[in-house]
């Protein structure tokens, strides 16, 4: 038979006797809010008596919960005690007054100094003057495990007679080990007359870390309340913890033949919410709602996690309001977390290049205990940096300190693969680095800005260098750098930003053609929630977002294709008499798939993506805004008979060069690369900012084939 378990929060009382967890009746308001979102049964409020703030505490929320929750107010079993209780829950709803004393030998030689039978007398005494204020009584024993067998059957026997309709069995020194503590409850089960009317409550506090072993050997034994606090605040080492518990139910509910009501998705927010009002840290390994409590560093855990979740995951992280599972980059990471977190991040890697920036990435989790998005974010621009870079960092070995010369011995390799070494002095070791690097590469120029900035957060956090170099002309050109080790960051940001300025005149002095950056149709409805949505297409973001402020830096030109269609375009499938989107007609003597209406001229669907820094883009070319045609390239419509401008456009800025990428692979970034090397361009689909739409399995793989057989570079 399924029996309810109710759950009894003391976070308010005992939980608040936790060493520097002392609330105001503000706080403990906030925190009663929390505990009926959760949906607990009874809610202690507070010892009354024991001080103003305690009484006006149990008052007000005797007030606020109304009849959503039992408010309870402990005592000893003392009549002021329970009267004054009584008068803090004047205006409960379902007000319940909890009494008793301890029943072990210790207690009643050292604490108490009474006999066994005046025990018996006070607990009769007490229950029935707090039955005299409300029917809602209920009793506990104090450190049942250390008690005599015989006595705790006869005092609670007491209790019952008395009017307790609750008996708290508890074990607030957690001395006994679970299986002796079930075997108490069962015992008291069999043996105590009248506890088949009552319910049977275990309290347990966590000295030996037994608590909720203890709290669960209760329940297996006919316990049908259990009291506990969140984040398992308590005296001394603390409470049976609420999440612990009831998610142990949750996962062993057949096994124990029980449940509870309480909404668990709320936990991580109380838990939360208690942490910050007493100011006591969960510990990061807290079982549900520590912040690794869902975290995977291994590799082969993470791997396993990824495939199916289940696999080292017994809760579901959403289950508890976790955010979900956490893999925490380390150098003991595998390749499969990794190439995931690049994915989510916008960075999409074939094999090869995964291959390359793994091993970047072990180089930097060996220095540091974990690598987080940021990390990985420059991570990648370093390595598109380096691309194509003339010059690339191998190795840099500084010397120097008081009295010391800073000396620095620098190795860059050329495009050739030919390493060139030299070494310089200088008044410092960023300086002697810049000198050594100018001996190689022997270009003008003058440094006019540094900057430092750490990536993460710790003292073994990247650093991104920022420099500007002006050239003999006066053209500025920016670089960055990224490593652990500031003066390798200073030295790839000024290599980083004197490739740039080579890429843009060639050491003899003749002119390079410029660049120009072709963002294709990167608009809302291509995006998730758009009416043409592309799986992920909002990935393309990011990637493309550090491709433009690279080219904008390096004084190239950034355009932008945006499809503009009419409301009536005919390669609607809403256009077309007995049609569906996917079907392919005939549109003017061309093939056209119809598509759902989408990027309409005006339309919150046509505007670019709120993310795309748009402020880079230096020119906008529409298409599609002819209803009788589609168009997928930026340089014309599908039947080339409408050019957009495009082609001349970048023509007149002296463009020879066009990087392409946007939305969506197999279409119009497909159609925009393919015009582009037949306008005459050198050509590069950068991949990783790209999505494909794949409306049939393979096409994203064969539009690359067919940009590469053009003879479009596939980056």
């Amino acid at each position: 038979m399924t029996r309810r378990i109710h759950i009894f929060d003391t976070t308010l009382r005992d939980g608040e006797q936790s060493p520097g967890a002392s609330m105001n009746a503000d706080e403990k308001a906030i925190i009663a809010r929390q505990l009926l979102r959760l949906g607990v049964d009874v809610i202690e409020a507070g010892f009354p008596i024991s001080s103003p703030g305690d009484f006006e505490s149990v008052r007000r929320i005797s007030r606020e919960v109304g009849d959503a929750a039992v408010v309870c107010a402990l005592t000893r079993a003392i009549p002021r005690d329970i009267e004054v209780a009584a008068e803090a829950l004047a205006g409960a709803q379902a007000p319940r007054i909890h009494t008793g004393l301890g029943v072990s030998p210790i207690h009643l030689k050292y604490k108490l100094r009474m006999s066994e039978e005046a025990a018996i007398e006070r607990t009769t005494l007490a229950v029935r003057h707090a039955r005299g204020f409300t029917s809602d009584v209920q009793f506990y024993a104090e450190d049942v495990g250390r008690a005599d067998m015989a006595f705790l059957i006869r005092i609670l026997e007491a209790a019952i007679q008395a009017g307790a309709r609750t008996v708290n069995i508890a074990e607030t020194t957690g001395y006994s080990l679970p299986d002796d503590f079930g075997r108490r409850i069962a015992t008291l089960m069999e043996q105590v007359r009248g506890i088949e009317n009552v319910t049977v409550s275990v309290h347990c506090h966590n000295d030996l870390g037994l608590a909720t072993a203890l709290t669960l050997a209760g329940i297996k034994n006919g316990a049908t309340q259990v009291e506990c606090t969140i984040n398992g605040l308590g005296e001394r080492a603390g409470n049976t913890a609420m999440e612990e518990i009831v998610m142990a139910i949750k996962v062993h509910q057949e096994t124990l033949g029980a449940y509870t009501t309480i909404d668990t998705r709320e936990f991580i927010r109380a838990s939360r919410l208690v942490s910050s009002i007493t100011g006591i840290k969960v510990q990061p390994n807290k079982a549900i709602v520590g912040a690794n409590a869902f975290a995977h560093s291994s590799g082969i855990h993470q791997d396993g996690v990824i495939k199916e979740r289940t696999t080292y995951e017994i809760i579901d992280p959403a289950s508890v309001g976790a955010d979900g599972s956490a893999f925490i980059l380390t150098a003991r990471s595998g390749h499969a977390v990794l190439k995931r977190r690049l994915e989510d991040l916008g960075f999409p890697l074939d094999e090869r290049t995964f291959e390359k920036v793994y091993e970047r990435f072990l180089e930097i989790a060996d220095k540091k205990k974990e690598v987080y998005d940021e990390d990985l974010e420059a991570l990648m621009a370093e390595y598109d940096r380096n691309i194509d870079a003339l010059w690339a960092l191998k190795t840099l070995q500084v010397s120097c300190g008081v009295p010391l010369i800073a000396t620095a011995t620098v190795v860059l390799v050329d495009q050739q693969g030919e390493e060139h070494m030299a070494n310089a002095t200088g008044t410092g070791p960023i300086d002697a680095s810049y000198k050594a690097v100018g001996e190689i590469v022997n270009v003008e120029n003058d440094l006019k800005e540094f900057a430092v900035q750490a990536i993460t957060r710790g003292i073994d956090a990247l650093g991104e260098v920022t420099v500007r170099i002006e050239d003999s002309s006066g053209i500025v050109y920016s670089g960055r750098g990224a490593d652990g080790d500031i003066i390798v960051s200073s030295t790839k940001a000024y290599l980083n930003a004197l490739n740039r300025m080579l890429r843009a005149t060639q050491q003899k002095g003749e002119t390079v053609t410029k660049r120009a950056l072709i963002l294709v149709d990167i608009q809302n409805d291509f995006c998730p929630g758009g009416a043409l949505a592309v799986q992920d297409g909002d990935k393309v973001v990011t990637p493309a977002n550090a491709l433009a402020e690279q080219f904008a830096a390096a004084g190239d030109i950034i355009v932008a294709t945006q499809d503009a269609h009419p409301a009536d375009h005919k390669s609607f499938a809403s256009q077309q008499a007995d049609a569906k989107v996917g079907d392919v007609i005939k549109l003017n003597g061309l093939n056209q798939v119809l598509w759902p209406d989408h990027c309409m001229e005006g339309t919150h669907g046509a505007e670019f993506h709120p993310q795309l820094k748009t402020s880079l883009i230096t020119k906008v070319f529409k298409k599609g805004t002819d209803a009788e045609v589609d168009s997928y390239s930026g340089f014309y419509d599908n039947k080339r008979k409408l050019s957009t401008g495009l082609a001349d456009y970048l023509r007149e800025q002296g463009v020879g060069e066009v990087w392409v990428c946007g939305l969506a692979t197999d279409y119009c970034v497909k159609a925009t690369a393919c015009d582009a090397v037949d306008e005459g361009f050198k050509t590069t689909v950068y991949t990783q900012a790209c999505r494909a739409v794949n409306l049939q399995p393979g096409d994203e793989t064969l539009a690359l084939e067919e940009m590469k057989a053009a003879g479009c570079i596939i980056v």
